[in-house]
């Protein structure tokens, strides 16, 4: 039997998908801050249009050490910058998933 489900769709650079709507006020908290990282991220790339060599670099070291000028140029461009270089690796990661998969497959992915 068929279903007629509806799937949300969420423009590019809409992370609000991430944000954990159960759980602790905790984990609510971290979700949202997460989201809002990525979506910063995900506006500096945009703005400073490096999807294409986002979709083939790949940084010897990790983005974490990574010292690609590129790098200085995205972190000039968020305008929320909370990170440690843990969770700049993470957010480059979730980048260059969506610049090489396109953003629909990344949110059908990690929904």
């Amino acid at each position: 039997m068929a279903t007629n489900e509806t799937t949300k769709i969420y423009v590019p650079g809409d992370f609000s998908f991430m944000e954990n709507k159960d759980g602790s006020e905790e984990k609510k908290g971290w979700a949202k801050m997460w989201s809002e990282t990525c979506a910063d991220g995900y506006q500096a790339v945009d703005k400073l249009d490096l999807w294409d060599w986002l979709s083939t670099y790949e940084p010897e070291n990790g983005f974490m050490f990574c010292s690609h000028p590129n790098m200085d140029r995205i972190t000039d461009a968020l305008t929320f910058n909370p990170h440690s270089g843990a969770s700049w690796g993470c957010m480059m990661r979730t980048m260059q998933k969506i610049a090489k998969y396109g953003w629909s497959s990344y949110v059908l992915k990690a929904e």
